[in-house]
């Protein structure tokens, strides 16, 4: 309803009435579909190629810099045009972090349990990768980085006084 309320502006310069919905229906069937996929996978298995995916993110947001291969929109170099379309990988960033860092927390976890355990590796990739989207400047997608690393390790079970000197140190 609210996205034909908004069509009504198109429709007045000539436009289709049902451009909007369309997208969005086309979208959401798209996501559906992809969340039903994924929802047929082991987990278990998830978690070496979530280590490919977070490395090939890690050079898809070296190769944003590469003035020959990006391109530049909204005052930010960081899309990469494949053709018709273009991706940001500091987007895909998210997802990698969220996935990898699953992966090595449950790997690391029960190893050890102290605070080194906690931040090597899955810390130290974390923080390359907000480091690489803030260079890009997108600060916003930094900080939300940053934000799932700090509620990852606290899901974690990285203790109380650790994750406040982490998170300390992340907002000096």
């Amino acid at each position: 309803c609210m996205m034909l309320s908004v069509s009504t502006a198109v429709t007045q310069s000539g436009g289709d009435k049902f451009l909007y919905i369309r997208q969005q229906g086309i979208t959401a069937a798209v996501g559906l579909l992809l969340l039903f996929a994924i929802s047929r996978v082991n987990y278990r298995r998830i978690g070496v190629a979530s280590i490919a995916f977070l490395a090939i993110l890690v050079l898809s947001l070296l190769l944003v810099h590469v003035p020959s291969l990006s391109a530049s929109e909204g005052g930010s170099a960081s899309w990469i045009p494949l053709g018709p379309v273009a991706f940001q990988p500091s987007e895909f960033a998210k997802l990698a972090v969220i996935l990898a860092g699953a992966h090595l927390l449950v790997s690391r976890r029960r190893q050890v349990g102290d605070f080194a355990s906690f931040m090597w590796p899955f810390g130290a990739v974390g923080l390359g990768m907000c480091g690489l989207v803030m260079i890009e400047g997108d600060l916003g997608t930094a900080i939300i980085i940053a934000g799932l690393l700090l509620g990852m390790l606290w899901i974690g079970g990285m203790r109380g006084r650790n994750w406040a000197l982490v998170a300390g140190t992340g907002l000096a």
